[in-house]
């Protein structure tokens, strides 16, 4: 993914969180597998492992329920 370096960078200068396609789509796909989303460099995302971003509710499932 290449625009990992660049999100960890962006953070760097702008001093506030960043997501691009890529670190969303990799966090979700980790935690979807129960695997620590803790990718270093990858900006604070995936640099924070799973444990902060726990939740009830997957987008899927506000999908299906409607909610």
């Amino acid at each position: 993914m290449p625009s990992l370096p660049l999100v960890a960078q962006a953070e760097e200068e702008l001093g506030l969180p960043v997501l691009s396609a890529a670190t969303a789509g990799a966090f979700s796909i980790l935690r979807a597998l129960g695997l620590p989303a803790a990718i270093a460099g990858a900006g604070s995302l995936l640099a924070s492992g799973t444990g902060l971003y726990v939740t009830t509710a997957t987008a899927h499932d506000v999908v299906r329920t409607g909610a």
